[in-house]
């Protein structure tokens, strides 16, 4: 087939003769048709293996549509033409987001062309639009994907010192920082709740008051229970601290490194060029934005329900000093003391509810002897014995004091506890050790979008969870040093019995190193204790691949190292730590009562003191 190009002056359309040929190659027939040019650049190579480029035309050949009338029959043929046209999309900084394609069908026209006398010089032919189908193709991101980065030269241009600060510390270090003050505020409602009961003139149940659990961090049936009660504090404080809980993990995933660049994506570069930049992460950021919203608001709740709370106290409650004041009511200390009985060596919380069942108490003034005092007392003896005498302990017949025993009320301080807290402390520590190892290899892109973002955030909430069993710790061991020290120390050389305990582990750490009070194990709980805080952050900035060639990266990895290997120093020395026989939790009203009138009462000779009597022996 010979083909023979006549090219119509300032049209698009050629006109092509087409000749026919049959079998053997001999001409039949010949046809004009009009074919649409395209120009391009072809290059061709002699017999010497010389190069050359020529322009080349190339033809693209109508395509046809039948047509038909109203009752669907065929009329005629139309040929028509098909164009595309591509236009990159490109964004602010000039990188291309999309690709738009234009395809448009095209028929020949043919229209004449007349001088200024109206004379028909020239016949014109023009391409005329049926229709028109634009089609937008997304460009991907252009961040390098691992099938693109496994054999190419990564280069990455690193991000200032201050940028890394702000995006991967700053906002775990600032949710930190907000959940100190909040588990200080949920522990101090968790102290004054029972008094709060108590000041009712209706009187409360013992379940609500005297054996309120205040050490236990979460407290859920004491929440629930006081919030069927109308009590909402305990609920507030609860969720505040829940939800500060959650925003320090969701905090280290808001804000992310990514790698960006125009040469970041290119699949025919040999070397990758991609630039670190800070990205927010819609998902966790959107939570936490929710999160936070809804903490201001339960904040706010909190500060209207204070307004008018009161605790029925203007003194620290939980010294033992305080405890033998308010236990000095005779129908009290005489409850206290024949309904709660030791059983295998203890005196469960459930079996001081049960002992004390059915018995409403409350805060109220009350006369002994003419001097007005202020305890504990049960609402219906309150007023009918105005005149109470109080119960005088012989010489000879008071109880001595217990010898060390296993009988413990916290359950982190029992071996099981300790057990299975070492072993957590373990976990963490031998797999922030394998992870490093393991993940070596991993490159950036690998890690954003593999297994290994997971397994960062997993450790981070443990790092949380390691610094609320880590509180618990040191709730517990707060209010059991006060009786180690009466047991090392007489209580008149001292200041044991005037110790409350702290609320917090700065407190912790001061009240350790006070004259009178000094306990080293104390002091070094509460240590450990300040280190938990930062434990999440620690994680999150070691376990993150992209921050590898910072220099904080590495600190905070050995750091995380040291403060784990600290605190399973620390667990495994406690099993060497000798404990009072303990059968009741101090952390309640009951129990801290319980403690004074069976040991403060009996083994000083001038306990009258205690509850402001000059009396020896009398309370």
């Amino acid at each position: 087939m010979v083909s023979v190009i006549h090219m119509f002056e300032e049209l698009d359309i050629a006109e092509h003769v087409v000749t026919h040929k049959d079998s053997r190659g001999k001409p039949t027939w010949t046809e004009t048709v009009l074919a649409q040019p395209s120009y391009g650049m072809v290059t061709l190579t002699d017999a010497d293996g010389k190069s050359k480029t020529t322009p080349q035309v190339v033809l693209f050949y109508p395509s046809k549509t039948a047509l038909t009338n109203y009752q669907g029959l065929a009329t005629r043929t139309l040929d028509y033409y098909v164009t595309q046209v591509a236009n990159v999309l490109s964004d602010k900084n000039g990188n291309p987001t999309a690709t738009e394609i234009s395809t448009v069908s095209e028929t020949v026209s043919l229209s004449t062309v007349f001088d200024g006398k109206g004379v028909a010089i020239k016949t014109k032919t023009d391409l005329v639009p049926m229709s028109l189908t634009t089609t937008i193709v997304v460009s991907p991101t252009p961040k390098a994907p691992p099938s693109s980065t496994s054999s190419k030269d990564l280069h990455i241009v690193p991000i200032s010192d201050g940028k890394y600060f702000l995006g991967l510390m700053l906002p775990t270090f600032i949710a930190i920082l907000v959940s100190i003050p909040i588990r200080i505020i949920d522990r101090n409602a968790k102290l004054y709740q029972p008094f709060h009961d108590l000041a009712t003139p209706r009187g409360v149940q013992a379940r609500d008051s005297l054996c309120v659990q205040t050490a236990d961090i979460w407290s859920f049936r004491a929440r629930i229970r006081s919030l069927l009660n109308g009590q909402v504090l305990l609920t507030l404080t609860g969720l505040l601290l829940l939800g500060s809980v959650i925003l320090i993990p969701l905090s280290s995933e808001a804000v992310r490194i990514i790698l960006t660049g125009p040469n970041c994506a290119a699949s025919k570069l040999e070397t990758l060029t991609c630039k670190m930049a800070l990205g927010v992460h819609t998902v966790p950021a959107q939570i936490a934005v929710a999160l936070l919203i809804f903490m201001t608001a339960l904040a706010g709740a909190i500060a209207l329900v204070l307004r008018n709370w009161r605790t029925g106290l203007d003194w620290n409650p939980w010294s033992l000093v305080r405890m033998a004041q308010l236990g000095a009511n005779n129908e009290i200390r005489n409850l206290l003391l024949r309904r709660l009985r030791e059983k295998n060596g203890r005196i469960t919380n459930k079996a001081v509810n049960k002992a004390l069942a059915g018995i409403p108490f409350v805060l109220d003034f009350w006369k002994d002897n003419e001097e007005l005092k202020y305890s504990i007392l049960i609402p219906n003896e309150a007023y009918s014995k105005k005149d109470a005498k109080s119960v005088t302990f012989k010489k000879g017949k008071a109880q001595r004091l217990r010898k060390h025993g296993d009988a413990l009320p916290f359950f982190i301080l029992t071996w099981t506890g300790k057990l299975l807290f070492l072993a957590l402390l373990c976990t963490v520590q031998v797999g922030l050790l394998t992870y490093n190892i393991a993940g070596e290899g991993i490159d950036y892109s690998e890690f954003m979008l593999g297994r290994w973002r997971a397994v960062r955030f997993i450790f981070t909430l443990a790092g949380v969870l390691i610094s609320l069993m880590w509180g618990s710790l040191f709730y517990a061991v707060s209010f059991l040093s006060p009786h180690k020290l009466l047991r090392r120390i007489r209580l008149y050389n001292g200041e044991a019995a005037h110790m409350t305990p702290p609320t917090n582990p700065f407190s912790g750490l001061r009240s350790s190193l006070s004259p009178g009070r000094r306990d080293l194990y104390l002091g070094l709980v509460s240590a450990t204790a300040i280190l938990s805080e930062v434990l999440p952050l620690l994680l999150s900035v070691a376990l993150d691949k992209c921050t590898e060639s910072f220099w904080a990266n590495t600190v905070c990895l050995w750091m995380a190292v040291s403060v784990l290997s600290i605190m399973i120093f620390m667990v495994a020395g406690s099993f060497f730590v000798t404990w009072p026989h303990m059968p009741i939790d101090p952390s309640t009203i009951a129990g801290g009562m319980y403690y004074c009138l069976r040991d403060l009462v009996s083994m000083s000779p001038s306990s009258g003191l205690l509850l402001g009597r000059a009396s020896p022996n009398l309370v």
